[in-house]
């Protein structure tokens, strides 16, 4: 599967400040956030998992938002969003 094109989102964005993967398709998405040259990426082995990780992550006054990136219940990364 090609991630390159969400890659390249996550990498253009000044609201995202750090991407915690996981699920089936995390080694893929790590690798091509690296290959785009994107290196603050996180690895968790669960929902809850991400969840705590992105807290401890998270910025004070930032969001943490959720994205499904591969489809049908298999979340792959949990992105923060530094928007006020």
């Amino acid at each position: 599967t090609d991630f390159m094109p969400l890659c390249k989102e996550i990498l253009a964005s000044p609201f995202i400040s750090h991407a915690v993967v996981m699920g089936q398709t995390a080694q893929q998405i790590k690798t091509q956030l690296l290959e785009a040259g994107y290196d603050a990426i996180t690895h968790a082995d669960s929902m809850e998992d991400a969840i705590s990780k992105s807290r401890q992550l998270a910025v004070s006054g930032g969001k943490i938002s959720r994205s499904t990136c591969t489809g049908i219940q298999t979340v792959t990364c949990v992105l923060y969003d530094q928007r006020e």
